[in-house]
């Protein structure tokens, strides 16, 4: 009953809308899933005496399959497992949602398209398929916005078939969903402070210079971006070897445990709207790059060289700093990690390696030895959740008020970076999912992210080197980088706080005569 002319007709339409996946499914042996006929002529497929669908009426069987999910109105329906396609194709007979398909089996699914010689969910522009469990997450990001309703359909003879399979697929999604909820949750809850900050830090901006006069200075340049996890301890070493042939950007809670091995970074960088001046300590002779809606004391630390990185995203800071004539701005990052990452690409760097970004707790620890909050540890209850340690002492550093008690919450484990299960945070696991969308975007402009960090979680969409290999392969010359950085600084122009006095006033005068023209 399977068709090779159907088969191939179907594969080449698949191809193009998801040549991965095709490739999969040609690369498949489907031997194991046999194509019944049933006694009203109905061709059904069958797996371990399963069948996928009704032998009699799977037409039917399917409309009642997608009843449920039409009659929910989703924004979106990801199934998991396509079975015979029937359903599917019931529910958008019905339901104009976008439809996410993924199929844990590429020999049932080339089966299915041997068995069926129209398969109209291969030529719907608003069907998506996902060949792996990373594209799933990935066409997930690509397709939701916080605040849609989702809706899972799982199929229920896949789910018996491949439960294990199913269940890590389920949690994919909810990871990436989770991600992108918490960074819009924390965009709204944020937004009004980080535009208020910026305009008190209005002076600040006009006497501070943008990336402007350093973007794209370090074309050919290796960058290390040094985040705080407790794996970068034991690549300390290294870094202050290879320091001097490289463009080294701190995250502000690492800048302590660099100084501590001898290490000064060229950048320290810092976006928190809390005044974390205490994670700057020993920075007078430092480059700082700070958020345009960063707490102002950062702004009023004594330092070599001071430059603000505006986020895209940031339309108040955006629309100062272009009237103070900057013309580079960066990507919106959840972290500052992810921040620091795009400060580098902006200066040019294309091969960025990441150390200390654990995203997990490595060894019952939080952060690396030295670091402003190396005082935080890690402890799993019998529950299955885990509790900070002397997290108010952290607490009271940012000017935040203790917990009280003991609070416990959920504990995730994700792949690690040796390909192990770790334990982490739901916040850290968003923080992971994040980075699907920042590899993809920097593998797209030809920028090549690693993660050297060798311990802790393992970031999707970014590839995965020791440390060593990854210096290994970088030019043995020095990048003079912190020489460089000085340098654009003290020759950076002043920018013009009248005429941002005058864009202000002419921004006021268009808002009155909105105002009267509303009256």
């Amino acid at each position: 009953m399977a068709s090779p002319a159907d088969f191939e007709h179907n594969l080449a339409r698949l191809r193009a809308r998801s040549p991965r996946l095709a490739g999969r499914v040609a690369a498949a042996d489907a031997s194991g899933v046999a194509a019944e006929r049933g006694p009203g002529g109905a061709v059904t497929l069958a797996e371990r005496g399963l069948r996928l669908g009704s032998a009699y009426d799977p037409v039917t069987e399917a409309r009642r399959q997608a009843e449920p999910h039409a009659a929910a109105k989703p924004d979106l329906l990801v199934a998991f497992g396509v079975g015979l396609a029937l359903h599917l194709e019931a529910f958008r007979s019905v339901c104009a949602a976008p439809v996410l398909v993924y199929e844990p089996s590429p020999a049932r699914l080339r089966a299915l398209l041997g068995a069926r010689a129209e398969l109209p969910l291969l030529d719907a522009p608003d069907v998506h398929w996902a060949a792996d469990l990373d594209e799933l997450g990935g066409r997930v990001q690509a397709l939701y916005r916080a605040g849609m309703a989702v809706r899972s359909c799982v199929h229920p003879i896949v789910a018996r078939l491949d439960a294990d399979a199913v269940r890590d697929a389920l949690d994919r999604v909810a990871g990436a969903k989770r991600a992108i909820d918490a960074a819009a949750a924390t965009r709204v809850a944020m937004m009004r402070t980080w535009s208020e900050l910026a305009v008190d830090n209005a002076p600040h901006l006009v006497a501070t210079p943008g990336l402007t006069p350093i973007a794209g200075a370090f074309a050919g340049v290796p960058a290390v971006v040094v985040a705080a996890g407790p794996s970068l301890d034991r690549q300390l070493g290294q870094l202050a070897q290879a320091a001097p042939r490289l463009l080294v950007i701190a995250i502000g809670q690492a800048h302590r445990a660099l100084v501590r091995a001898g290490i000064r970074p060229d950048l320290v960088h810092a976006i928190e709207s809390k005044n974390v001046a205490h994670q700057l300590e020993g920075v007078r002779d430092a480059a700082l790059v700070l958020a345009p809606s960063a707490h102002p004391a950062l702004f009023e630390l004594p330092v070599r060289a001071r430059f603000v990185a505006t986020p895209e995203p940031y339309r108040v800071a955006r629309w100062i700093a272009a009237r103070l004539g900057e013309t580079c701005f960066v990507p919106g990052g959840t972290t500052v990690t992810h921040s620091a990452v795009h400060l580098a690409v902006a200066l040019g760097a294309r091969d960025v390696a990441l150390i200390g970004q654990d995203l997990a707790f490595t060894g019952g620890r939080v952060y690396a030895s030295g670091s402003a909050y190396d005082m935080v540890s890690f402890e799993a209850t019998a529950d299955g959740r885990y509790a900070f340690t002397n997290l108010a002492e952290k607490k009271k550093l940012v000017g935040a008020d203790a917990p009280e008690g003991r609070r416990t919450d959920e504990l995730v484990w994700v792949e690690g970076w040796h390909g192990e299960k770790v334990p982490t945070s739901r916040a850290y696991a968003s923080f992971l999912e994040n980075y699907r969308g920042i590899g993809r975007h920097l593998t797209a402009c030809g920028v090549r992210l690693v993660n050297c960090t060798e311990g802790g979680a393992r970031i999707p969409e970014v590839a995965h080197e020791r440390f060593d290999a990854w210096l290994a392969r970088q030019p043995d010359r020095p990048a003079g980088a912190r020489a460089r950085i000085e340098a654009a600084y003290d020759a950076a122009p002043g920018a013009d706080a009248d005429v941002l006095c005058a864009a202000i006033a002419a921004a006021r005068g268009r808002l009155g005569a909105l105002e009267a023209a509303a009256r």
